[in-house]
């Protein structure tokens, strides 16, 4: 059997992405350069994520007309749950098809975890229905609670110390809790920080030019264990229309 080493492989990843990153950074509008970083993000995550998940930037809403602020990356199921776009391209995403969510910042810092965290508990706050699963052998009348979405920060560079940076990603991370938890924070040019907040796991830190993959690893690791997202009860967001026109909303 011949050996097969995929270290340079992952290294050469890292570094593309480092790079590209670093040339939309350069772009003169905030607002240009902002999305291009996560537009470039958003296309590296959906070449590397099996084709039953979906990633796209969006808005999150719920059966009882509550919606999350707007959300950078989101992670959806694609097979069971239909996207509507608003005329601003927004894409309107169902509670019950997210998987995770993501913010992407060039800097890491504690501002943009907190940012993240935000943004985080506005998406984990909404109501999920939790509908009976339809199969072969009949229904499954009482299927398992739905679960609570990863979510997490993706970054560029950080303007910590490097003997301090672990300290201080653990310490920002750590202020955030409940609905704002993050699960996982990367940071190519300093390392991935893992939270065990939500998972009852121990919180680990890998610094290197191996991050990247790390992340990628521990992600697809992540959404296995979710398993499947949860059956969306569409006669609950039917029953939130027709209240609406009741009471003669949006005519």
């Amino acid at each position: 059997m011949t050996a097969f080493d995929l270290t340079e492989s992952i290294h050469g990843i890292h570094r593309r992405l480092v790079a590209l990153l670093k040339e939309r950074r350069q772009l003169p509008h905030p607002t240009i350069k902002g999305d291009e970083g996560e537009l470039l993000w958003l296309k590296v995550l959906a070449e590397h994520l099996p084709r039953r998940y979906a990633v796209r930037y969006g808005i999150v809403i719920d059966s009882r007309g509550a919606r999350s602020d707007a959300i950078d990356l989101i992670v959806y199921d694609p097979q069971y749950t239909p996207v509507f776009l608003a005329q601003d391209e927004h894409a309107y995403i169902f509670a019950e098809a997210v998987y995770a969510v993501f913010e992407v910042k060039y800097e890491l810092d504690a501002g943009n975890v907190k940012y993240a965290a935000a943004k985080a508990a506005s998406v984990r706050q909404l109501h999920r229905t939790n509908g009976p699963i339809a199969h072969a052998g009949g229904v499954i009348a009482d299927p398992r609670p739905p679960f609570v979405p990863l979510a997490g920060l993706l970054t560029l560079s950080h303007s910590w110390a490097e003997k301090s940076l672990e300290s201080q990603v653990r310490e920002k991370v750590g202020a955030h809790s409940g609905p704002g938890a993050l699960d996982m924070v990367l940071c190519l040019e300093g390392g991935l920080y893992e939270s065990g907040l939500t998972t009852k796991e121990p919180d680990t830190f890998e610094a290197g030019p191996t991050s990247f993959v790390l992340f990628l690893y521990s992600l697809l690791h992540r959404l296995q264990r979710l398993g499947t997202v949860p059956a969306i009860d569409w006669m609950a967001y039917r029953a939130h229309v027709r209240a609406l026109q009741r009471a003669g909303v949006g005519r």
